[in-house]
């Protein structure tokens, strides 16, 4: 009974890590049965071989932190953590800083609880008597494991294990400078004043849609901007920030190079290229909530760069104690600082990060109830509604930026444009906060529009509304800041502008020139999750890790379709970005 209780004993501990990663894949070759068999006589081997208590001890704790981490990363986003994840998670640290933080104690119990269980199979496997063929097996099952000349993909335990090692590599520092841009007048004579404010993680879906109907989680908006021109179908190219700031400055597709993206100048770039009739500079100013990694180490080359290391943000990514109105109550106070030293007409952006994961509120004034920070399938609604407070909060801060940018007009012509980075996920398509796909809930975000005192004329503002309820992306806004100044035309900047994936939404509507691949994985950027796609116009086709085929639907309907018909078109054009799918098939 004793034999036969250690045998079993032995082969569930030694087991556990195949069956995990066969729960995890459900596409997996032929090969990924010899990382099975590498891993069970691996543990199964090593089992036997403890046989002081203190390596027993350490063993079980190992197993237990490697088990818990890997099963609540499955839980939550339905891939294993490994070598792609850990890397995302390095760069982007500021991202993920926080949801870490607030995992730490169940992550902590998880680990106590199975902390237990493993040692006490261990305990029971030491009664196990194996001879030396058996431990010679071993061993070098073992060492083609560590050596990965047969394991392609490999069982959890050893994934996570090889993905620390990737977390010790450096990361190589491109220093490739854009195409440099003409000088260039705008023939405005009195060209608007800009208020670029972008925000962070709001889904269309939660924001305000048509002005005059209820806007729960930005009132402040609505009752101030009455005449604001919302575009209903903006969709970012990526769902992170890095991905779709990037996509959104450069106006080009993020499928390429990053020595491509590197050379390719920015709205920034061309602002700066600009002259008034009187040969006056246009001043551009980025101030920003977030800190400057997310810019992956390019520069805007804006006049005034206040990145929230700037602002007065610690070394560590924290905030100084008496921030309490957070990172964008430090954003605004530089903003309206910024906003009395210049009468000549400027530029500026405002990047918001309140509504950022960990979503930024006044626990005093929060309307959605109840709330928790506590990322579980359990509280999706509860966590949803920090989420929509987060808005309601951040909608302070818009409301003031936009009185004071107004007052400060008087008669000047000026335009006001929101939209946010990219949307946010609470279990649609089976992911939870953003960066896991390409759906609605991620990627279709608000969008609207000001214009005052004579800055848009009035055919350029029909044109706007016939865009209106059009689907549009991102890399629109460029070309249309360009033809807001005049120089879209511009015979210097022709050769920029045939290389823009947008249009100017300034001018009569027309169908998108091409597909545009959007992706969470370009080649200069680690994504935790394989996620990619191809939009033309309505028609949008993406995929996951997790999915064996294509998914088509429909951006204003929403409809989705499995059968890939309605989108043959894109699924051709996609075998030119995409050689494999993101599930590492063919993509035919």
């Amino acid at each position: 009974m004793k034999k036969t209780s250690a045998w079993i004993a032995a082969v569930l501990f030694a087991l556990q890590f195949s069956v995990m990663g066969f729960l995890f894949r459900p596409f997996f070759p032929a090969r990924d049965i010899i990382a099975f068999s590498v891993s069970f006589a691996f543990w199964f081997v090593l089992a036997r071989l403890l046989e002081k208590r203190v390596l027993r001890v350490i063993v079980a704790a190992v197993v237990a932190l490697i088990v818990a981490l890997e099963w609540d990363y499955f839980h939550r986003f339905h891939v294993t953590l490994d070598a792609q994840a850990l890397a995302c998670a390095r760069q982007n640290w500021a991202d993920v800083r926080g949801t870490v933080g607030d995992s730490l104690q169940s992550l902590f119990v998880r680990t106590l609880l199975l902390f237990f269980a493993e040692f006490a199979l261990l305990e029971l496997s030491k009664n196990l008597k194996v001879r030396a063929p058996l431990k010679i097996l071993g061993f070098a099952a073992t060492a083609l494991a560590l050596g990965g000349f047969l394991v392609a993909r490999r069982t959890p335990e050893f994934e996570l294990t090889f993905g620390t090692g990737r977390l010790l590599k450096s990361q190589k520092a491109l220093t490739v400078n854009a195409a440099a841009v003409p000088i260039t007048t705008t023939p405005l004579r009195i060209p608007p004043n800009v208020l670029f404010i972008l925000s962070e993680s709001i889904r269309a879906s939660d924001y305000c849609d048509v002005p005059g109907t209820p806007c729960p989680t930005a009132p402040r908006t609505e009752a101030l901007l009455p005449q604001r021109l919302p575009l209903r179908y903006m969709r970012s190219v990526g769902s992170y920030t890095s991905i779709a700031l990037s996509g959104l400055y450069t106006g080009v597709h993020q499928v390429r190079s990053r020595e491509e993206i590197l050379a390719t100048p920015t709205l920034f770039d061309f602002l700066r290229a600009l002259r008034t009739p009187g040969d006056a500079t246009i001043p551009t100013r980025y101030i920003s909530g977030h800190f400057a990694d997310y810019l992956m180490g390019r520069d805007l080359h804006a006049d005034t760069m206040a990145p929230l290391e700037v602002l007065g943000g610690h070394d560590d990514g924290t905030l100084p104690k008496e921030a309490t109105r957070g990172a964008d109550g430090m954003l605004l106070d530089r903003y309206l600082e910024e906003l009395q030293k210049s009468d000549a007409p400027d530029f500026v952006m405002l990047h918001l990060s309140g509504t950022h994961v960990r979503y930024f509120i006044d626990p005093n004034d929060a309307p959605f109830q109840p709330w928790t920070t506590i990322v579980s399938y359990e509280g999706m609604d509860q966590l949803r509604n920090k989420y929509k407070n987060a808005i309601y909060t951040q909608d302070k801060i818009v409301d003031a930026a936009v009185k004071a940018f107004i007052a400060k007009q008087a008669d000047k012509p000026y335009v006001i444009f929101f939209t946010s980075d990219h949307g946010e996920a609470f279990n649609e398509h089976e992911a939870i906060h953003h960066g896991q796909s390409l759906h609605e809930e991620q990627a279709h975000v608000p969008a609207w529009i000001v214009n005052g005192n004579g800055a848009i004329d009035e055919a350029s503002w029909n044109h706007l509304r016939e865009h209106a309820d059009r689907p549009l992306t991102h890399l629109d806004i460029l070309p249309t800041f360009l033809d807001l100044y005049g120089v879209y035309d511009a015979i210097a900047f022709q050769p920029f502008k045939a290389k823009l994936d947008g249009r100017s939404l300034l001018r009569a509507p027309s169908p998108m020139a091409h597909a545009i691949p959007i992706s969470n994985c370009p080649s200069w950027f680690e994504c935790p999750i394989a996620n990619w796609g191809v939009q033309k116009d309505e028609t949008l086709l993406v995929a996951n890790v997790w999915n064996a085929h294509w998914n088509c639907s429909n951006v204003k309907t929403h409809a989705e379709w499995l059968d890939t018909s309605a989108c043959r078109e894109l699924v051709e054009v996609s075998k030119g970005f995409y050689p494999n799918l993101p599930n590492g098939l063919p993509n035919r």
